[in-house]
């Protein structure tokens, strides 16, 4: 996972770690096993077709699955390549899981987060679509909803889509600001 600069030494233009930006990298750190776990306590406790059918065992064991992807992400997944791998993986595994229950939608949500670390550019576009996509089928009841109501689906991908992108770019240029007005200070102490 790709840490900030910290300290004074850190170069014009990164961002020093501050508090609350160390309170917000170990939330993002903690946020998708709290949505997986929400997800998975969510199914059980609403029951229904996963449970009636008998896929708590698979739920069970495609879970701990996320879990030690999620472990390898947050430790191990230093290049590019994994990166771009593990998110992919990820994309798949909750592809199922949200077919199996769209409570597991919760979690999806953590496509954009890693869309956004593993991606740049065009790619990055794509990924974020793959990830409303996800999302998009959960919101519309899984592959049954999206068969009874293919517009729904259809206009919550679009919806989730423009609106992953249109926060990153927005993201993007907040970043850009602020290492312009830090630059513009470091140029006024010098």
């Amino acid at each position: 996972m790709n840490r900030p600069a910290v300290g004074k030494d850190a170069a014009v233009g990164t961002d020093p770690v501050t508090t609350e930006d160390a309170r917000l990298h170990k939330a993002m750190g903690v946020l998708p096993y709290l949505l997986l776990g929400l997800s998975f306590a969510g199914t059980l406790a609403v029951g229904g077709r996963p449970v009636e059918a008998g896929w708590v065992p698979w739920l069970t064991a495609l879970t701990a699955l996320v879990v030690c992807y999620r472990v390898w992400w947050q430790v191990r997944c230093s290049t590019q390549r994994a990166r771009i791998a593990g998110f992919v993986l990820n994309l798949v595994v909750t592809l199922v899981l949200v077919s199996i229950s769209p409570l597991y939608g919760l979690y999806a949500f953590v496509g954009y987060l890693d869309a956004v670390a593993a991606f740049a550019g065009p790619a990055q576009v794509w990924a974020l679509v793959a990830a409303g996509s996800l999302n998009a089928l959960a919101q519309t009841g899984g592959p049954d909803g999206v068969v009874q109501r293919p517009w729904l689906f259809a206009f919550l991908l679009i919806a989730n889509a423009g609106l992953a992108v249109v926060m990153v770019q927005v993201d993007r240029h907040r970043q850009q600001t602020v290492t312009r007005m830090r630059r513009a200070l470091a140029d006024l102490q010098d």
